[in-house]
């Protein structure tokens, strides 16, 4: 969103409850929870509101009833699993529940705690796991359910078992043909392990029939039962688009990235190179009065001049934050979906539109529009594909038609579109932000009204009609002159059922289209086949900054962290997730370095206002070498781990701040000399991601490859991992420590095999080939001669990791 913390405050933010109902042994859809509160003694409580994931953090929709005795109370229907909630109590405080069980509550991110309740089965009804004994009763698989038999591509299945945790202790998937497959436990959750393998399977298999070879101690079964099988479909149920399985993602704030054309800069815009700490002399009052309204004039012209830039740095795909009409420099207060942004490209066309309504029909293309079709096709010409920012929850308060409802009134064919809470209020002070519900409590982001299903029917259909005229402009059934996906805007503050709906009208358009959600924290309820690809993956950061930067988990934790996070969703969608550093919403990524033992995204501000997140403590100048040495440990595994690497413009040269709005500074270039000598672009860095970027696009593995443990050594600071495609391995090996390590573990491979480290290497080449896809022409790496090899021995490989480093080896 425009501010990370106001994105946030929806959802990390968590409330509390207590289960009176006693859980059933029997799984049910749903299940009835009643939610207790009792206030303290002398405790004055007016109201009290239960939020939480199963109600999109919303403070006003399940408010608790006050019981006769004093107490409140709320019942809910929920769903089978695990959710996270608070209590709101006069609508300002926000707290865990007392009486929760602690065992269940997660870090809320703002140094405190959500409450969690289990819904449904959990591993206590079956008692504690008995040695030598396998509780078959308490084993669940299901072939038809995707969370149990996925097939992740053509050849390739994942197939999980549940079992009672700590009951089994070796497991093996067992194919018709008799081909055995180890499983590892992935997680534990609930009172239950779950165990996964990687299947490999015949590409013209129709189905495949397998078991499952347990062993606990000396016991061991086959299940299920002998002389009986599983038997699954090997259709696909869940498809993500092939190219985003391989993308270097690049995220763009096009107003920050380049002026293109200084024509169509806003009035008042800064020089670009303009010192961003200071005043400049046609500001007034204090900065942060200022600040948020300043603009610099990127554009899209800006964009099309450097996307030979982008280019040569390896990347593929490109996500631009708002570009339809808006007020500010973020654009996500949109004044019209219909038109991209005349400061953008040629100033003042919108202006001189007429006639425009809900209706298509009415709608027409400006110059700015046309360009930004241009800038389309020329950006997939080289190899590109593009996605923009769906803000659909909310418009700006200037949107068109807000503006007919400020006007009309009850009267507006649009008054049914908006949450008006007070007509003679907003007739009179609607400019002041009053009588309506803005998000997040903004009046300057009026929300759309939603009912049970989501957005109503108006602004519903006008967001459709705006999703098919951007990917489809000319509307013949060929989307290729059109975006190719979304990023979808806080879309946990919208109904699910409206997204499942407008996910199957995106997927229609264009099957091979890309969705993905800003969504904060773990959320497999939304990655599924009838609704997003795929999230800008906050909490994959969160654990390695965890360990690399924080020091908080070891190696091992880390290890069992990712494992943790891969299992959560079908691996097709771990191999889209958008791998993200930093943001828009964040401190930047050698910042974040700078000033470790912080929650992510906390702590980052130097605005007194923001109390929640000031920090005059916080480093905000140029980070040191040493620094800039340990970002690029972290880029490495950002772009090793599964999942398509994101770099938020300008971290690739070098650039550094606190979260908004320094984070957003204009971005630096070499041929721009900046009046602070200090923001220079740092050749160093754009090489080693350019060289990260090159190696992503080479090496398939780490397009589809799956994620194995290798080694964790938490006294010595190391990991190695690999990343398995077919027979195919590659190693990650990370030290985190202060001294050079020496490590040994299991290559998996002949002896003999030679392997070095690509990452590394000082000689090598970067060129152009076709990607993986077999159609556009990515930059890729390649040595002839690597300065230094190490060979399996014995199935061993031994290699030494440099203090605070990683390496990528691949064999020659």
């Amino acid at each position: 969103m425009f501010s990370s913390k106001k994105c946030f405050f929806a959802a990390v933010f968590s409330v509390a409850l207590l289960m009176t109902t006693a859980l059933s042994a029997v799984i049910a859809p749903t299940q009835k929870i009643s939610f207790l509160y009792e206030p303290r003694p002398g405790e004055a409580v007016n109201s009290v509101a239960v939020v939480g994931s199963f109600n999109q953090w919303n403070s006003s929709k399940d408010l608790m009833r006050r019981r006769p005795d004093g107490k409140f109370e709320a019942k809910l229907e929920l769903k089978e699993g695990l959710h996270l909630y608070k209590l709101v109590v006069n609508g300002d405080r926000w707290m865990e529940d007392p009486k929760a069980d602690a065992a269940l509550k997660k870090e809320d991110g703002f140094g405190g705690f959500n409450s969690g309740i289990a819904v449904g089965e959990t591993g206590t009804s079956y008692g504690a796991p008995i040695l030598n004994n396998i509780a078959v009763a308490a084993l669940r698989h299901d072939p038809r359910k995707i969370e149990y038999f996925n097939v992740i591509t053509k050849g390739l299945a994942e197939i999980k078992l549940r079992a009672l945790a700590g009951d089994v202790e070796n497991a093996e998937v067992v194919s018709g043909g008799g081909k055995r497959f180890a499983m590892e436990k992935t997680k534990t959750y609930l009172g239950f392990d779950y165990w996964s393998a990687f299947a490999e399977i015949p590409r013209d298999a129709q189905n495949l029939k397998y078991s499952f070879a347990l062993a606990d101690g000396n016991t061991k079964i086959i299940y299920p039962s002998a002389g009986t099988v599983f038997t699954a479909s090997t259709k696909i149920k869940f498809a993500t688009p092939d190219w985003a399985k391989g993308a270097v993602w690049y995220q763009v704030m096009p107003e920050r990235f380049r002026d293109g054309d200084p024509a169509n800069n806003p009035d008042g815009s800064l020089p670009w190179t303009w010192d961003f700490s200071r005043k400049h002399p046609s500001e007034q009052g204090g900065f942060y009065d200022f600040v948020w309204g300043r603009r610099f004039g990127g554009d899209i012209q800006g964009l099309v001049e450097k996307l030979d830039y982008l280019k040569e740095m390896g990347v593929t795909a490109l996500y631009l934050t708002p570009v339809f009409k808006a007020e500010s420099h973020h654009k996500y207060n949109t004044s019209d979906y219909r038109h991209i942004d005349d400061n953008l490209g040629f100033k003042g066309d919108i202006a001189e539109l007429r006639g425009e309504t809900d209706d298509p029909a009415t709608w027409k293309w400006t110059k700015t529009d046309m360009l930004f079709l241009d800038f389309l096709k020329k950006a997939k010409a080289m190899g590109f594909r593009v996605i923009i920012d769906g803000v659909f929850n909310h418009s700006g308060d200037n949107f068109w038609a807000f503006n007919d409802v400020k006007k009309k009134g009850r009267k507006s064919k649009y008054a049914d579109w908006f949450s008006v809470t007070d007509w003679e209020l907003f007739m009179r002070e609607a400019h002041t932000g009053r009588g309506y519900e803005g998000w997040a409590g903004f009046g300057g982001l009026p929300e759309f009204r939603e009912d049970e299903n989501g957005l109503v029917a108006g602004p519903k259909k006008h967001i459709f009609d705006i999703t098919r005229r951007w990917m489809d402009p000319n509307g013949d059934g060929d989307p290729s002159d059109g975006i190719d996906g979304w990023r979808l805007d806080v879309p946990e503050n919208v109904k699910m059922p409206f997204w499942v709906e407008w996910s199957r009208l995106v997927k229609s358009i264009n099957p091979d289209a890309y969705i993905s959600g800003e969504l904060w924290d773990e959320s497999p309820e939304w990655l599924k086949p009838e609704l997003f690809h795929a999230q800008m993956n906050y909490p994959f950061i969160k654990t390695t900054l965890n360990w690399l930067s924080n020091g908080w988990i070891k190696p091992s934790k880390f290890d069992s962290e990712i494992k943790r996070l891969l299992a959560l969703y079908p691996y097709q969608v771990n191999f889209v997730q958008q791998n993200l550093f930093d943001s828009h919403d964040t401190d930047r990524a050698v910042s974040m370095l700078s000033n470790p033992g912080r929650h992510y995204d906390k702590g980052n501000r130097l605005n007194p206002s923001d109390t929640g997140d000031y920090n005059p403590s916080y480093k905000q100048g140029r980070p040191s070498k040493d620094v800039y040495e340990k970002l690029k440990k972290v880029t490495a595994v950002q772009f090793a781990l599964p999942g398509a690497p994101m770099i938020w413009y300008g971290s690739e040269a070098g650039m550094w701040s606190s979260d908004d709005p320094f984070c957003r500074e204009p971005m630096v270039w070499k041929d721009l000399a900046f009046d602070d000598k200090d923001k220079i672009f740092m050749r160093d860095i754009y090489e080693h991601y350019r060289k990260l970027s090159a190696i992503h696009n080479t090496r398939e593995e780490l397009h589809t490859g799956v994620y194995e443990s290798v080694l964790a050594d938490d006294e010595n600071e190391i990991i190695v991992f690999a990343r398995r495609r077919g027979a195919d391995r590659i190693f990650v090996a990370v030290n985190n420590s202060a001294a050079s390590r020496a490590v040994t573990f299991d290559a998996g491979a002949p002896d003999g095999t030679e392997y070095f480290d690509i990452l590394g290497e000082k000689r090598y080449e970067l060129f152009d080939a076709p990607g993986a896809d077999g159609g556009r022409v990515v930059k890729k790496i390649r040595v002839a001669k690597p300065s230094r090899l190490m060979k399996v021995k014995k199935s061993k490989l031994s290699v030494d990791i440099p203090a605070g480093s990683a390496m990528i080896l691949v064999a020659r």
